[in-house]
């Protein structure tokens, strides 16, 4: 709240101080799929770190169809993120490329 950051991002200064440490640069690029005002399906939190195969999703959207339209949006949200994502990599590669290192 004091920075007026709009998010923050927590988890890569290990790889930040390694990287400092080793004297190689770093960056790390980021996108948000859950903002603060939209509740995540249950089923997209059931299996956030490998990701649901095809009958754990048809199981929690059996359980609770309410959420299907959720789960659109949030696919929705999510397919634009990996667009922004792979354009930001693209411009930041474009940009290291221009700058070559001296020997």
């Amino acid at each position: 709240q004091q920075s007026g950051a709009a998010i923050v991002q927590m988890e890569d200064h290990i790889w930040a101080e390694r990287a400092a440490a080793w004297r190689i640069p770093f960056l790390s690029l980021r996108v948000v799929l859950d903002a603060v005002d939209r509740e995540v399906p249950e089923a997209a939190m059931r299996f956030p770190w490998r990701g649901p195969g095809p009958l754990d999703v048809l199981r929690v959207v059996a359980a609770r169809p309410a959420q299907i339209p959720a789960l659109i949006a949030l696919g929705r949200v999510q397919s634009r993120a990996r667009r922004a994502l792979a354009a930001a990599q693209d411009a930041v590669l474009a940009r290291c490329a221009a700058y070559p290192e001296s020997g």
